[in-house]
């Protein structure tokens, strides 16, 4: 599991089945494509990514589940 306390400076990316899953501040990218734009209320402070899935953790200490399909 890839884990980032500062999401801000360096971004984590993760390779799943040939597909590049990257969280941006804003954006979660997918192959360099925006596919998911993070509102800031949902913007993390912190980001772990396993397989296909991401948790995004909040600075009130609320985490959020993002799970992918890629078919």
């Amino acid at each position: 599991m890839d884990r980032l306390d500062s999401p801000t400076s360096v971004s984590p990316e993760k390779k799943f089945l040939d597909h590049a899953l990257f969280v941006d501040g804003e954006w979660i990218t997918l192959d360099g494509k925006g596919v998911l734009w993070l509102p800031s209320d949902y913007r993390a402070t912190s980001v772990a990514l396993y397989e296909n899935t991401v948790v995004l953790g909040h600075r009130s200490g609320r985490l959020t589940f993002l799970r992918f399909s890629f078919s």
